[in-house]
């Protein structure tokens, strides 16, 4: 079996793995290079690894991103692991994804200090460390059920609320911006009416994006939005932050 062609089954397989699995595979990966880790699945770290370097310890905080083909690590996922570094134990972060990363997200890594590891790279590593035993024992549990992906979540109260906020902004602009046009008897009405809808769902769409996003880091799923940069975003571009939100929610795997 040409060596290409390993690495070719090896990704195929961590993409299909659970994304608590695949931390679990990571986790055992480092364990291979002599650290000691422990999972603790917070917001902003998912692995603490450990090493003995002379009379001092290494610490590196690792975040995972198993996610499917097509699909990259972008800046706004690099942005939730800066506090990481914070954690007392921890000296530099890692993160691991099965796919790839966007320009702008290794850019920001790059002026954070963040290691990133992509598909390829993990390939590498495993062939190095000789684990392919450690990917096929985890695909081997979970060779016919693949990954949840985020639109598998239960449609939460805060799910609704975000398309809620997103449709009466739409009926507000249709009803302030396009109505008075049709109906130019009562254009005045219609726009003072539209205007003063589209101002409250305006100020609803960053809190209900807020809410859900917190929601979505509390179930641990696999895409995990930042609360606040999405409040921000959501307060300055309203309804078309919210619809691309949505798209991504529904799309990240």
């Amino acid at each position: 079996m040409s060596k290409g062609f390993r690495k070719e089954k090896y990704l195929s397989h961590l993409r299909k793995i659970d994304p608590y699995e695949f931390q679990e595979f990571v986790a055992e990966l480092w364990e291979l290079q002599d650290y000691e880790t422990t999972i603790i699945r917070d917001e902003g770290i998912h692995i603490i690894a450990e090493r003995d370097e002379g009379v001092m310890k290494q610490g590196v905080a690792i975040q995972t991103r198993r996610l499917s083909e097509g699909y990259k690590v972008d800046s706004a996922d690099i942005a939730q692991f800066i506090d990481a570094r914070l954690h007392d134990a921890v000296e530099s972060v890692v993160v691991v994804t099965t796919t790839d990363f966007t320009e702008e997200a290794v850019e920001r890594a790059n002026r954070e200090g963040m290691k990133l590891v992509n598909g390829e790279k993990l390939e590498e590593l495993v062939i190095e460390l000789d684990a392919s035993d450690l990917v096929y024992k985890y695909e081997g549990e979970k060779e016919t059920k693949p990954a949840p992906a985020i639109s598998d979540l239960p449609a939460t109260d805060t799910l609704k609320q975000v398309m809620a906020a997103t449709g009466a902004w739409m009926v507000t602009f249709v009803t302030a911006l396009v109505l008075p046009f049709v109906l130019p008897d009562l254009a005045s009405i219609l726009f003072i009416i539209g205007f003063g809808a589209g101002l409250l769902a305006w100020f609803a769409i960053p809190v209900t994006l807020n809410r859900d996003a917190r929601n979505l880091n509390a179930q641990k799923a696999g895409y995990r939005p930042s609360p606040t940069l999405w409040a921000m975003l959501g307060l300055i571009g309203a309804g078309v932050t919210s619809v691309y939100y949505l798209y991504r929610r529904f799309t990240r795997a």
